[in-house]
């Protein structure tokens, strides 16, 4: 087996290829939805915003709507997304290949990340201000049906 670590930022993705996948994947993978089984809490926005650094490395369960996508399937999503809690209370959700669902994103989809933050992120609007936002990594996301 042949194992492949890439990141962006402190995000890694993990690739394994060969005749069985190496355990660290395969038990990450069975792990990726589970979130509150393993350590991940309620989302605060205001807490995460006031004291990036003291929230940096927590994992957060993020529920929102997807108000612009970027990236592809091939590099993975950056996903600007508002809270379920207030539309002005914005995150970037950096969701890694290996997260990744067997579906696209779409502006106006509502979902559930299990995530960990990794401070402060800064992205420039449409109309050409500059704004930082929290920033977080993906370890599993899925569509929300309501």
């Amino acid at each position: 087996n042949v194992c492949v670590v890439r990141g962006k930022g402190s995000v890694l993705t993990i690739i394994a290829t060969g005749e069985k996948p190496i355990q660290g994947k395969t038990i990450m993978e069975q792990n990726l939805y589970q979130g509150d089984q393993y350590g991940y809490s309620e989302f605060d926005y205001e807490q995460t915003r006031r004291y990036p650094d003291k929230y940096e490395g927590h994992k957060a369960i993020i529920e929102g709507k997807v108000l612009q996508v970027m990236g592809s399937r091939e590099e993975g999503f950056e996903l600007r997304v508002a809270t379920d809690k207030k539309e002005k209370d914005q995150l970037v959700i950096y969701v890694p290949k290996i997260s990744m669902p067997d579906y696209n994103f779409l502006e106006g989809d509502k979902i559930k990340a299990y995530a960990v933050l990794y401070g402060e992120e800064k992205f420039e609007t449409v109309a050409g201000d500059t704004v930082t936002v929290p920033y977080a990594g993906a370890m599993g996301i899925e569509l929300k049906n309501d």
